[in-house]
């Protein structure tokens, strides 16, 4: 499949969700239903395609004038809504609904929301990765997931609220880059290149990774968090914008989409630094694998 951009953390939202009858109340209304559900009425998952199944959880709870006065255990069944998901699909041209058995796997329908957990619970969703049901990554379009509420019981003043939970299914590549490098950072200002050879590359995230070097400056001239933090998609490099070892007004972001070289390992990055006196400084930098 052809690759598609996209920055990990930085999601699409859509909102799907659906509204009281405008003639009631029920927040106002001190007598009214109280209401079991989702929390969230969207999520986005972020994990690798590497084979594995995940397991995410998502907060349910119980909510309502008089939910205080609820004694009794609460039993929420879910499903998926597929009229929802192709909904979405056909509206958005880079979402597809979600495939059972393919992308996600409900392990369980039912959850209890127990008064000595102040109905508090976590609903569990099992996403898929494996190779062999044709998931490979980056995927043309990103698969939508649309659980609802079906059915309420264990008290008659609960009900469904209705809402539903929308969640995309963001698979990105097997990710790998923290280690040992040298790095050689190219200055346009005249300075030179600095050849540091004990630059350690962090990995914080899904794909999401700190450098220990940035700029022309040693990490303890700055104090601060060391580096600058970029992001891995399929090889493709990005340094979003962010301040100065996240202390400084000064921002630090990439001038271009970097490289990762899936046989030498060679990465290849370009950023700026904004000074008070244009212009920015631009920084090419060349990492190599110890």
């Amino acid at each position: 499949m052809k690759a598609i951009k996209y920055l990990i953390f930085i999601l699409s939202v859509v909102i799907l969700s659906s509204c009281l009858d405008q003639t009631t109340n029920w927040d106002d209304n001190a007598t009214g239903f109280n209401f079991a559900g989702f929390e969230s009425t969207t999520s986005a998952l972020n994990f690798v395609s590497d084979g594995s199944e995940y397991i995410f959880t998502f907060r349910m709870k119980l909510t309502g004038p008089t939910s205080k006065e609820v004694k009794n255990p609460i039993t929420v069944t879910v499903g998926v809504d597929q009229d929802a998901m192709d909904a979405i699909a056909a509206a958005d041209p880079t979402k597809i609904a979600a495939v059972a058995g393919e992308n996600y796997r409900l392990d369980q329908t039912e959850i209890v929301l127990d008064p000595n957990n102040n109905f508090l619970n976590l609903f569990p969703v099992t996403v898929l990765t494996a190779s062999n049901a044709g998931i490979t990554d980056p995927l043309d379009k990103t698969p939508v997931l649309v659980l609802k509420v079906t059915q309420v019981t264990g008290d008659a003043s609960v009900t469904n609220h209705g809402k539903s939970n929308v969640v995309s299914l963001n698979y990105g590549c097997d990710s790998n880059l923290d280690g040992s490098y040298t790095v050689d950072i190219s200055i346009n200002n005249g300075a030179g290149i600095r050849h540091r050879t004990d630059e350690y590359i962090t990995k914080t995230g899904v794909g999401q990774y700190r450098t220990t070097y940035v700029g022309h400056w040693l990490p303890a001239s700055l104090g601060g968090v060391p580096g600058f933090t970029f992001y891995d998609v399929c090889g493709n490099l990005t340094i979003p914008e962010q301040n100065l070892v996240d202390i400084y007004v000064n921002l630090v972001f990439g001038s271009s989409t970097g490289s990762a070289d899936p046989v030498t390992g060679v990465l290849k990055m370009s950023y700026e630094i904004t000074f008070d006196n244009p212009p920015n400084n631009t920084y090419d930098c060349v990492y190599t694998r110890n």
